[in-house]
Parts: C-alpha cells; sequence; structure tokens
C-alpha cells in the first residue's frame, strides 16, 4: 500500500480493510463534523429526495456554489449548521437523517474511488481514507474495495459519476474557459435535472434526444455526454 498525504493511501482492487460504523462505535458521527463535503451532481437528485425541495429550494437552503480559478465549472459544497463544529445540516446524535438518500462521498467513506479515461478504456483506483478520529477500522468484517462500495449502495450513483468523470476529462477542459451560459447549463442539466426536465417539456433543447420521463438516472448521464457535444462540438465524443 503506497503512502499518500492526509491520512490517504492507495489500495489496490483486490487488497482489504477491516471497517465498520454504527453507533456502538465511540466515534460515531464525528466524521460528519468540521466537514467540507463537496457535492458532485447525481448527490442533488439524492438531496431532492431526501427534502422533497426542488432545486432552487435545495439551493437556497442548502448549497454553495464556488468558482474555483483551478477548474472552469462550477463547485458545490453542502453548506455546514454554523454551530462552532461545521456539522452536517442533517447529523443528529442517531445518526444521519437522511441515511437512505445520504451523498456519495458518505455512502463510500472511507474509500474514495475515481475513474480515469483513455478512450474507451476506463481505470478504476482506489484510496482508503484512515483519518486520526475514526475508530472503525477496529470493527467489523474485511472488505475489498468494489465489495464495500456495492454494499453501500454505489452502483447506479457511481454510473453517473462516471458519466460526468468522462466529461470534465475531456483533454478539450484543460484548456476551457465557459461563458457565464455555459456555466449555467452546466448546474442546470447536471445539477438541477428537475429544471432540465421542465425544460425538455417545454420543447427546450431540441438537440437533447431523450424523452422528459427518463429517470434522472438516465437524463443525467444522458446529459454529461450531450454537454461533451455542446461544449466541444470540435472534438467529437471519441475524445471525452
Amino acid at each position: 500500500m503506497a503512502s499518500a498525504a492526509d491520512g490517504m493511501t492507495a489500495i489496490a482492487a483486490d487488497e482489504s480493510f477491516r471497517f465498520a460504523c454504527h453507533p456502538g462505535v465511540a466515534c460515531f458521527t464525528e466524521c460528519c463534523r468540521m466537514l467540507e463535503l463537496v457535492l458532485h451532481p447525481y448527490d442533488f437528485v439524492l438531496l431532492r429526495r431526501a427534502t422533497g425541495l426542488d432545486s432552487p429550494q435545495l439551493f437556497e437552503r442548502y448549497v454553495i456554489e464556488e468558482d474555483d480559478p483551478r477548474f472552469p465549472l462550477p463547485r458545490h459544497y453542502l453548506a455546514m449548521v454554523d454551530d462552532g463544529r461545521a456539522s452536517c445540516p442533517f447529523v443528529s446524535e442517531n445518526g444521519c437523517r437522511i441515511y437512505p438518500f445520504r451523498p456519495a462521498a458518505c455512502r463510500s467513506y472511507p474509500i474514495g474511488r475515481a475513474v480515469l479515461f483513455q478512450g474507451d478504456a476506463a481505470e478504476e483506483r482506489f484510496v482508503l481514507i484512515k483519518e486520526a478520529h475514526c475508530q472503525g477500522f477496529e470493527h467489523g468484517p474485511c472488505w475489498r474495495p468494489a465489495e464495500y462500495l456495492a454494499g453501500q449502495g454505489l452502483g447506479t450513483i457511481n454510473r453517473c459519476h462516471d458519466a460526468v468523470a468522462r466529461l470534465l476529462q475531456c483533454p478539450e477542459m484543460r484548456h476551457f474557459t465557459p461563458s457565464a451560459e455555459q456555466k449555467r447549463l452546466y448546474v442546470l442539466a447536471l445539477c438541477q435535472t428537475d429544471l432540465f426536465r421542465a425544460r425538455l417539456r417545454d420543447g427546450g433543447f431540441a438537440d437533447f434526444a431523450m424523452d422528459a420521463a427518463a429517470s434522472d438516472e438516465e437524463l443525467l448521464i444522458r446529459a454529461a455526454a450531450w454537454l461533451s457535444q455542446k461544449f466541444f462540438p470540435a472534438a467529437g465524443l471519441s475524445s471525452c
């Protein structure tokens, strides 16, 4: 296992680790505090289902949107509670109040996963995150990374993440300076699929070839490929 910074180590797909998280672990919910939680596009679907809010309401109450000079498109974070501990707004003494709909980073912890695309080939990589407060490694069964992630319900979520990752890894993205309208389109199509669906039903985006009644998952995956064509029409899908 190769060392990495900030308590992260690379872990091979066939390597195992021991871990369990439950109310009986002394550090239970500590990972939900002093937290900067990045939200990925499918997380917005989960949070809307958890809260019953539409996208404008969700963004107003729970989402921080920032421009990052190191990255061309907007980044999103979950707005934490100002309680001196930067706690997640959904955590309680008994655990997560939206557990079935928790964001992907919460599900995957303590595993981090990335997919690197090279043409049609995809390489899956994992890291193991060991924070000083976490005592979960002293308990539970042994897991391999993919086995653990599957058990946390990440199958469909990772398919959506991978579709977005393919867009973000387009070679043209390195030199991309999006307009304000392109930034808005990225957020609408991938982070506000309820509003995007409404636009499709109203006849917007005639070049988007999908039934507006498609599932959120299907809509998001297709939208990521559509954005790559919109942003980089000269490159074609094969470069992304």
